[in-house]
């Protein structure tokens, strides 16, 4: 909650945001709409910059993230480069991932993913797992998004049984 009671620093944040922007050192265009819009990055002139980087977002905002909350179709592998710092400095404490558009049988620990909403550029979790864990991460929770008694959703409300929520902890020093 301290985080959001703070005011970000305004002038900075001119600089940087704007509508449909992507974490990176390249600018994408965003294709599609509401749920399932992804990214198609491409080298763009400054003028039409759409992309912010780790350093400048905290600068910005003031806030040394320490939680990540990655939902973003797919995209996983697009998002390490430009975090893999903070997850090595033990900056990041908590990540959640919405682990959507995964490639069919890539998934985290012993789960094999059967089915998937991708076709092109789809997200292979289980070396996202592999990756984490060299840092220290630990899996702490998952479900899926079809398990109502953890979601909540009415009946008949739209779910992907492809589609899993994890949260994953740094472990601490013992």
């Amino acid at each position: 909650m301290a985080v959001l009671a703070r005011k970000p620093r305004t002038e900075q944040l001119q600089g940087i945001c704007c509508s449909r922007c992507v974490l990176g050192r390249r600018s994408a265009n965003i294709v599609g709409g509401g749920y399932g819009a992804r990214s198609q990055y491409f080298d763009a002139p400054s003028e039409q910059r759409n992309h912010v980087s780790w350093r400048e977002l905290q600068s910005a905002t003031g806030v040394m993230f320490d939680t990540l909350l990655i939902d973003c179709e797919g995209c996983v592998h697009h998002i390490m480069p430009h975090v893999r710092h903070a997850l090595r400095s033990g900056q990041i404490k908590t990540i959640l991932v919405e682990a959507d558009m995964p490639e069919k049988g890539m998934g985290i620990g012993d789960r094999i993913v059967t089915g998937s909403d991708c076709s092109d550029d789809c997200a292979d979790y289980g070396a996202f797992y592999k990756e984490i864990q060299r840092f220290g991460f630990e899996l702490v929770d998952e479900f899926n998004d079809c398990d109502t008694t953890r979601t909540h959703a009415p009946p008949g409300t739209w779910c992907g049984d492809f589609i899993w929520h994890y949260a994953f902890q740094l472990k601490r020093e013992r």
